[in-house]
C-alpha cells in the first residue's frame, strides 16, 4: 500500500475492511458462517426437555386430582435441565477437538467453563429450593430419583459400559423422564396408586418414540462421535419408526375410547396426538433443518395443553 501524501486524501482507494479475529462471534464459533436459529439456540441451551417435563407433570396432577407446588414444578425443570446439560458437557469433553458434529455437543465444548459455572448455579438455586419449597415426603421422593439418573450420567460416560449403553441409551433415557415427571406426583399423598401405571406408560412411549426417532436422525452423527444409541446398534429404519408408533396408536387409541372420562384415557388421547405428530415428522425429515426438526420433535411432546381443556 503506498503513503499518503501530507495534506492528500484517500478517496477513489479501495476500501480495505479488517477482518474480525477468529472466535468472536459465538455463531461463526460453532456453525461456521451461518447464523444459528432460534430452534438450534433451544436445542443447544437445552431448553426443551424441561418444558416439556412441566407439562407433562402438570398434565399429570390435573388428572390425578392432586396439587404440585410452583417449587415442585420448578425443582423439576430444573432437575431435568441439570441431567441435560451434564450429559452434554460430560460428552463434549469426551470428545475430542473437532470431533463434535452436532452443534449441542460443540456447544457444550467451546462454552465448556460458562456451562459449568451455570449448571453449579442452577444446582445450587435447585438445592435452596427444594430445601425450602418441597415436603419431607417430596424430598425423600425426588432423592430416590435422582440416585438412578446420577447412575445413568455415569454408565454411558464409562467405556467398559459404552456397548450395553448402545442397546439401553433410548430407553433409559425414557424411563428416568418418565419417572422424573411423574415422581413429585405421586409423592402428594391423595394419589390413587392404581393410577398411576396407565399414566407412566403413555408418557413412557411417547418419550422412547421420541428419543428412537431423533436417534435415527442423529445416526450418521452419533457415529461419527461414536455415541451409543438404539438406533445404530438395532439399525432402525423409518420404516421401523413407522410399525413401532403405528402400535402404539392402536393401543392409545383403544385406550382413549374405553376410558374417555378416566385419566387413563386422557394420557392415551395425548399419547395418540403426539404418536401422529412424531411419524408425520419421521416421513417428513429429509427436507427439513436437523435443529428444526429436533425441536418440532420435542414440540410433539406437548400433546397435553390440547387435552387440557377436555379435563373436568
Amino acid at each position: 500500500m503506498r503513503r499518503l501524501k501530507p495534506g492528500s486524501s484517500n478517496r477513489g482507494e479501495p476500501k480495505i475492511r479488517v477482518a474480525r479475529p477468529a472466535g468472536r462471534s459465538l455463531n461463526a464459533l460453532l456453525n461456521g458462517s451461518k447464523p444459528i436459529s432460534l430452534p438450534a439456540w433451544i436445542n443447544a441451551l437445552s431448553l426443551d426437555a424441561p418444558i416439556v417435563a412441566m407439562v407433562w407433570q402438570a398434565f399429570f396432577a390435573r388428572l390425578l386430582e392432586v396439587r404440585v407446588s410452583l417449587a415442585a414444578q420448578l425443582v423439576l425443570g430444573m432437575g431435568v435441565w441439570l441431567a441435560y446439560v451434564a450429559d452434554r458437557w460430560l460428552d463434549g469433553r469426551k470428545l475430542r477437538a473437532g470431533m463434535a458434529t452436532t452443534l449441542r455437543h460443540r456447544f457444550a465444548q467451546k462454552q465448556a467453563r460458562p456451562i459449568a459455572v451455570a449448571w453449579a448455579l442452577v444446582f445450587t438455586g435447585a438445592v435452596i429450593l427444594a430445601v425450602i419449597g418441597l415436603s419431607r415426603r417430596e424430598m425423600i421422593s425426588g432423592m430416590a430419583m435422582a440416585a438412578p439418573v446420577v447412575a445413568y450420567l455415569a454408565a454411558v460416560q464409562s467405556r467398559q459400559l459404552i456397548p450395553l449403553m448402545g442397546w439401553l441409551k433410548e430407553l433409559l433415557v425414557a424411563l428416568l423422564f418418565s419417572g422424573g415427571c411423574m415422581v413429585l406426583v405421586t409423592a402428594q399423598p391423595q394419589v390413587r396408586l392404581g393410577d398411576v401405571p396407565p399414566l407412566f406408560v403413555s408418557l413412557f412411549a411417547v418419550s422412547l418414540l421420541n428419543c428412537l426417532t431423533v436417534s435415527t436422525w442423529d445416526q450418521a452423527a452419533d457415529a461419527r462421535q461414536a455415541q451409543p444409541s438404539m438406533a445404530i446398534r438395532c439399525r432402525i429404519s423409518t420404516v421401523g419408526l413407522t410399525v413401532m408408533g403405528g402400535v402404539f396408536m392402536s393401543a392409545f387409541v383403544v385406550m382413549a375410547v374405553l376410558r374417555w372420562h378416566q385419566p387413563a384415557g386422557l394420557a392415551a388421547a395425548a399419547s395418540v396426538l403426539s404418536v401422529t405428530v412424531l411419524l408425520i415428522l419421521n416421513l417428513l425429515s429429509g427436507g427439513s433443518r436437523p435443529s428444526g426438526r429436533r425441536l418440532a420433535a420435542d414440540i410433539a411432546l406437548l400433546s397435553p395443553m390440547v387435552v387440557w381443556p377436555f379435563l373436568r
